[in-house]
């Protein structure tokens, strides 16, 4: 006794879904970190915005002239804002499925006659020194805190984006 077995019109469908699964799988992985990455950038900016400060209280005076009274973070704090440029330098890039970045955009693209980057892509050299510290100083690891405070989430952004794309 023999069995012969043909594909028939189901199997099409079956192996087409198949075909489809890498890349219904990649654009959610990749919504998945569009998300993620948004959720940090709100996560740093209110950590970084946020009140009261314990670090030292010092009066700066403005480029316009003006003093301002500060208090800066204290170290293992996120940076303290003064001007707004570190808050507005905050930016991530999804990098297809396989990787984000997440962090202080650099200047690097500034018009070296005005030292101002393009508008809305001014960035700041020093975020990388707050972040790991000098030798002069104690880190203020914003980024990192952000991340951490943000760990539960990713996994469900991930369950999320996959489950959007897979049913």
């Amino acid at each position: 006794m023999q069995f012969h077995i043909k594909p028939g019109a189901g199997y099409m469908k079956v192996e087409m879904r198949i075909d489809n699964l890498n890349q219904a799988t990649a654009k959610g992985i990749r919504h998945a970190f569009y998300d993620i990455g948004k959720d940090l950038i709100a996560t740093a900016k209110k950590n970084i915005l946020k009140r009261p400060r314990a670090g030292r209280t010092y009066i700066v005076r403005t480029g316009t002239g003006r003093t301002i009274k500060h208090t800066a973070s204290k170290p293992g704090e996120s940076p303290a804002s003064m001007t707004g440029a570190l808050w507005r330098s905050l930016d991530f890039e999804v990098r297809g499925a396989d990787s984000m970045e997440f962090g202080y955009r650099e200047s690097f693209s500034a018009n070296p006659r005005t030292g101002k980057a393009p508008s809305g892509r001014g960035g700041v050299i020093y975020g990388k020194y707050l972040e790991d510290g000098t030798r002069r100083m104690a880190a203020r690891p914003g980024l990192l805190i952000a991340i951490n405070g943000n760990r539960g989430n990713m996994h469900e952004r991930f369950v999320t984006g996959l489950k959007r794309e897979l049913t």
